[in-house]
């Protein structure tokens, strides 16, 4: 939301998007996701968040072929804050 200060605690709803959506990280096949080797890179990396960050917690999450749903918690901690400021940051420019 344009003035939301995301550097605050609390619970974050996170969608990554593939450029131009195409489908990187794996294909439906039986109407099942089939992860390929990078779909499965980036499951690994949300179970690690919460291990390679003491203020952040990983919740439920949705890895499709072309993009990425996820829940994460944020602790009201400054590394927290930092660390999502400068994300945002990233995202703006």
């Amino acid at each position: 939301m344009k003035g939301y200060d995301y550097k605050q605690a609390g619970a974050y709803f996170v969608t990554i998007c593939k450029q131009n959506r195409d489908s990187l990280f794996g294909a439906v096949a039986d109407d099942k996701v089939q992860l390929n080797d990078a779909g499965r890179m980036i499951e690994h990396w949300w179970f690690e968040l919460d291990r390679k960050f003491s203020t952040v917690e990983t919740h439920e999450f949705v890895d499709m072929p072309n993009h990425f749903h996820g829940i994460v918690m944020i602790a009201g901690v400054t590394v927290g804050a930092t660390c999502v400021s400068a994300l945002i940051q990233r995202a703006h420019t």
